[in-house]
């Protein structure tokens, strides 16, 4: 009888699971075949917000197209915006083996978000959907790269200032420093470990952060 029962928690969960991968699969199909944002357009500038741009569309699949997409775009006008987080949970052949699982459906996350002009997003835009991982991979790199510009500007040129000049300074992407402001956030992003923070962004991945004496094991990922 056990042999029985267990066989037809089997066959719901794979039915179940059948239903969730339907799901995910009209989530990411695509309207056509091939991306046209697979690789940076000629004529966008070579920005790191353009990279980012680039980078993230390369891997989404559309919902919602921009009225301009047939053509090619210079992703240095746009922005990202993000929607929202969703998932949708499928059945996996590697959880239905593993018999300390608990369940024989895997989650999937992924981020919906839109592609608009820089100057607004309340009409002509374009909505897209993204594995969360690889949106957020992206998003991470994009905002260090920021952290790094602007505390480099701030070393080189804001902490040698005598105070006479501290303006509101825009550097590349419109990237705004205040020499007011930087150098004390520059050192509490260089000093945040030694402080007691942990960095977010490693922990993108689901991972084991500690465990208690009992065997009791903690982790810690991106969730929506």
């Amino acid at each position: 009888h056990d042999t029985n029962r267990s066989h037809l928690l089997v066959t719901k969960s794979r039915m179940i699971g059948r239903f969730a991968t339907l799901a995910l699969s009209m989530l990411t199909a695509s309207a056509v075949a091939g991306n046209p944002f697979s690789s940076v357009p000629a004529q966008s500038k070579n920005t790191k917000k353009a990279s980012f741009v680039s980078k993230v569309m390369s891997n989404a699949r559309p919902l919602r197209r921009l009225d301009e997409e047939e053509q090619e775009i210079d992703l240095s006008g746009y922005s990202i915006k993000y929607v929202k987080c969703q998932f949708v949970k499928s059945y996996d052949d590697e959880m239905a083996e593993n018999e300390e699982a608990g369940t024989v459906l895997m989650t999937n996350r992924f981020i919906i978000f839109r592609l608009c002009p820089s100057s607004s997003c309340a009409y002509n835009y374009g909505e897209y959907l993204i594995d969360m991982a690889t949106y957020l991979e992206a998003a991470v790199e994009y905002e260090q790269e920021q952290l790094e510009q602007m505390c480099q500007y701030c070393e080189e040129v804001c902490a040698n200032d005598d105070g006479g000049d501290r303006r509101l300074r825009r550097l590349e992407d419109d990237l705004k420093v205040s020499c007011d402001s930087c150098v004390d956030e520059c050192e509490k992003i260089e000093n945040m470990e030694d402080n007691g923070y942990v960095e977010a962004s490693e922990f993108i991945e689901c991972q084991q952060i500690g465990e208690d004496d009992d065997g009791t094991e903690y982790f810690a990922g991106a969730m929506c």
